[in-house]
């Protein structure tokens, strides 16, 4: 509410990555940064709270246009850019940091931002100009299920090996040099 807010305030306005006003990049930088910053959390769009922004289509629009040479771009891409490269430098420190100091709630805190995300995967993307419907029963799919399942379990699988073999080549005493002499007398 608070983005929607300060979008309209005209702190955003019509984001046009060719000709950005000068109040526009901080507000440019501060989309990069907590896109980022959402894209780090499970749970939170980052591509939604660009959308929030009104930043999600100027951008794609803007590397488009850079794809093409067009370089006037470049300017909104690099604030884009040190936003997103500062958000994720932060929010990785802060959630170091709540790990370390604060486990439990963090990680319940985690799993409440998965859980609570589960609904709008359920809900299907709402952002879109034809709005896919919701899931349900009819839709399962048992294949994509199970194949899901069975990626994890591998991957889970995979984790332990790798974990074993660490483990027993940490207890292996390390091979002696051989001796390259073949039984003759050093002269």
């Amino acid at each position: 509410m608070g983005l929607s807010a300060l979008r309209e305030a005209g702190f955003g306005g019509t984001l046009s990555l060719l000709d950005l006003q000068l109040w526009q990049y901080p507000y440019l930088f501060l989309a990069g940064a907590l896109a980022i910053t959402a894209m780090v959390l499970p749970g939170i769009s980052g591509s939604t709270l660009l959308l929030v922004f009104g930043a999600y289509m100027p951008v794609i629009s803007a590397l488009h246009e850079l794809m093409r040479f067009h370089l006037a771009v470049l300017p909104g891409l690099i604030v884009f850019g040190c936003g997103v490269l500062c958000g994720i430098a932060l929010s990785i420190h802060f959630i170091r940091r709540a790990l370390q100091q604060y486990r439990p709630q963090t990680v319940y805190l985690i799993i409440g931002l998965m859980l609570g995300s589960l609904y709008a995967i359920v809900m299907g993307p709402a952002t879109l100009a034809v709005p896919q419907a919701p899931l349900s029963l009819s839709t399962f799919s048992i294949p994509g299920f199970l194949i899901g399942i069975a990626v994890l379990g591998g991957l889970e699988t995979m984790r332990h090996m790798i974990e074993r073999k660490t483990a027993q080549n940490a207890d292996k005493p390390l091979p002696a040099a051989k001796n390259r002499t073949t039984g003759g007398s050093l002269s």
